[in-house]
């Protein structure tokens, strides 16, 4: 059970007394003094349970450690983009860096570098990723190497699942939604830093669940319920969940031999900075023919996508929706009655 006087310090401070810095009187915030107190201590070989408090009840942890150290590192990006004049934010995000590779909170337990294959630590690696991207958000290219490789054995482990959550740890079939978020998230950070586009490829899966055969189950499973979606009919403009849904439903079965042939997938841009925002767009071409007449239909087509929390949350698509319906209708009875 958890200590009484643990729990009573938690009921009545709100946590306080647990980030209490040992000169809280005069701290303005006694929270990043202990954090900060924490970072520069130079024995540093794992946590205690005088550095996280969840361990004076749980002495084995499962990645309590690492999860620390990439909240801390989030928060001095925040600080460092509000006070960019403070240069202390560098040389502590640094120092979270190096305790997030150190053998005692690494699950390989020996330098990462010399690690060549990371395995199914998911858990620990989406982590840490987020570490190295927020370090090189502000503090510079030090770990790159290392954050594109793990942001790409992120993907590829994702990828590998219908459901497209990665393995968490090697020993446990557990998959959450939470960590795959925070998977993405990661991935995210890491275009964001160096204008790539690795969360593209979710985008592309999504597409290909109108392929013949269609996918519908897929395609619901990565759409948000909250999605905003600019629909191909004219006159239409923006619509949400239920329609981008009763379209999917449409195209699925209404068609068939249905392919698409990409000519071109690109980074989106942040329409104001005309920076790469972490979306992605596609040129190509649709391809098939209807059930109802037989009718075939070769149709251009644009769209673009964002993802947030592993699904799509922004998508649009751009051809000529209404005339491939015309197109495809089944002609008209004539009359053959005899005179």
């Amino acid at each position: 059970m958890i200590g009484q006087s643990v729990l009573k310090n938690v009921l009545e401070n709100n946590l306080k007394g647990l980030f209490k810095s040992k000169n809280s009187k005069q701290a303005q915030y006694p929270r990043f003094d202990f954090i900060k107190e924490f970072l520069l201590r130079k024995d540093f070989n794992g946590f205690t349970s005088e550095d996280l408090f969840i361990m004076q009840f749980i002495k084995k942890g499962w990645g309590q450690d690492i999860a620390t150290l990439s909240n801390m590192a989030e928060s001095l990006v925040n600080l460092s983009i509000k006070n960019p004049h403070d240069k202390q934010y560098i040389s502590l995000i640094d120092e979270v860096v190096i305790r997030a590779l150190h053998p005692k909170v690494n699950p390989y337990r020996k330098d990462i570098s010399k690690v060549n294959n990371f395995g199914k630590f998911g858990y620990f690696l989406e982590h840490l990723n987020i570490v190295l991207g927020s370090y090189q958000r502000i503090a510079g290219n030090k770990y790159i190497e290392l954050n594109e490789k793990i942001s790409n054995h992120l993907l590829r482990m994702s990828m590998s699942y219908s459901n497209y959550h990665a393995d968490l740890l090697p020993n446990a079939n557990m998959k959450w939604s939470a960590d795959q978020a925070a998977i993405i998230y990661s991935l995210w950070l890491f275009d964001q830093n160096n204008s790539t586009n690795l969360s593209g490829e979710i985008a592309e899966k999504w597409l290909r669940t109108y392929e013949s055969p269609a996918d519908y189950d897929l395609f619901e499973s990565m759409v948000a319920k909250d999605i905003v979606f600019q629909s191909p009919q004219y006159g239409v403009g923006e619509v949400g969940y239920d329609e981008i849904i009763a379209q999917a439903k449409y195209y699925m079965t209404g068609f068939e031999n249905v392919t698409f042939t990409a000519r071109a997938w690109l980074p989106g841009v942040d329409e104001t900075t005309l920076k790469a925002d972490g979306s992605v767009r596609v040129y190509g071409t649709w391809k098939g023919n209807s059930i109802a007449s037989g009718k075939s239909f070769s149709l251009d087509s644009y769209h673009y996508f964002s993802v947030k929390d592993g699904k799509i949350s922004q998508s649009g698509d751009f051809f000529d929706a209404t005339g491939m319906v015309i197109a495809t209708q089944a002609d008209p009875e004539t009359d053959q009655t005899e005179e």
